[in-house]
């Protein structure tokens, strides 16, 4: 309604609560999983080692290797140049058909 006062809170862009990854499976659960409330885990993928990858590693690594991109297969190498100059209303993203039996 037009009528309605606006809680300055709906307009945050900071609403979701943020908690360690440290949270217990028990606090989790009662917290957030039983009451469906959304949450944001931080902390969970700094051990990963795909944080550290970059686009010059996975060019060193995978560049000639093809992957779907849309209805064709394209190099890494290849899929970055038009990533980085694409402008298309609906991009291109890679996909590795074959990453199950890698």
């Amino acid at each position: 309604y037009a009528a309605t006062e606006v809680n300055p809170s709906w307009l945050s862009t900071e609403t979701l609560q943020r908690v360690s990854h440290e949270i217990s499976p028990h606090d989790f659960l009662e917290r957030f999983e039983q009451r469906s409330c959304p949450v944001i885990v931080e902390g969970c993928v700094k051990h990963w080692p795909a944080m550290r990858w970059s686009r010059e590693t996975l060019l060193r690594r995978f560049g000639a290797l093809p992957f779907a991109a849309g209805a064709a297969d394209f190099p890494l190498e290849l899929w970055y140049d038009y990533a980085q100059s694409n402008t298309d209303d609906v991009p291109m993203f890679i996909f590795d058909k074959y990453f199950a039996s890698r």
